[in-house]
């Protein structure tokens, strides 16, 4: 009798923290690492093209330099995560959109892909940047409709893509001597990139950005003159996380 009054008086104490609190709480997805880089040890689970590793991280130094990771399983629903400083809009050339991470399926493609048409035309194209002349972040996503599954060869032929968007992001602004975490995330058709955890650029499609062969580059995207490439040699990359969300959200 005792141990009932005492369950009945804790389901009311619950009852009414909820009720104080706007209803049920929605636990958040479980997640499960994929990647975790360090790069201040030297190192990386992917690998290096071009640039160097300091005390401070991985630099890629040139316009192409970056860290190429080949996933062996699809990520429906993730994000990838990376810290980094030495971001400057001064120190970007007129008209350059500084890239930080490039995405697609890498299907019948030879690395370093190209990005005339392998990137620009990939199935699942997602490249993250910021834009000098606007002071925002900005993104292309593209995803292929699932028909396209069996395919060899990830690109697109004749132009013609199933879905992409670009929509311009929010303003960003940066200081050379700050370290940044900046999250792209993928979600339920929901794709978003934030900077310290302020949400800086969104869109949602009708597909999964879920590639076949999803492959990373991180430290630039596939780019061509000063679009999508690393323009600032100084800029240097601490660590990379990716992560898969093992539920999707409520």
């Amino acid at each position: 009798m005792a141990n009932s009054r005492v369950a009945n008086g804790y389901k009311a104490a619950l009852a009414a923290l909820l009720l104080i609190a706007g209803g049920p709480v929605t636990a958040t997805a479980a997640e499960t690492v994929i990647i975790e880089d360090d790069f201040t040890t030297g190192k990386t689970a992917g690998l290096r093209r071009g640039g160097i590793f300091t005390e401070e991280g991985y630099q890629p130094t040139t316009t192409n330099g970056h860290i190429l990771y080949q996933l062996t399983e699809k990520l429906k629903n993730g994000y990838a995560e990376f810290v980094f400083k030495g971001m400057s809009k001064n120190a970007l050339p007129k008209g350059g959109d500084q890239g930080f991470l490039g995405m697609y399926d890498g299907r019948g493609i030879d690395e370093p892909i190209k990005y005339l048409p392998e990137f620009k035309e990939n199935f699942f194209r997602w490249n993250v940047q910021f834009r000098k002349d606007k002071g925002i972040m900005k993104a292309v996503v593209s995803c292929a409709s699932p028909r396209r599954a069996a395919e060899p060869y990830a690109v697109y032929e004749d132009g013609d893509r199933d879905w992409s968007k670009e929509p311009l992001g929010r303003a960003q602004s940066w200081d050379p001597k700050t370290w940044y975490t900046m999250k792209v995330e993928w979600r339920n058709k929901a794709f978003k990139v934030y900077v310290n955890g302020v949400l800086k650029w969104n869109s949602n499609g009708p597909y999964d950005y879920s590639p076949e062969d999803h492959r990373i580059w991180l430290g630039c995207a596939p780019g061509v003159g000063t679009k999508y490439r690393n323009l600032i040699p100084t800029l240097v990359y601490k660590s990379f996380k990716l992560v898969r969300y093992d539920t999707a959200a409520e």
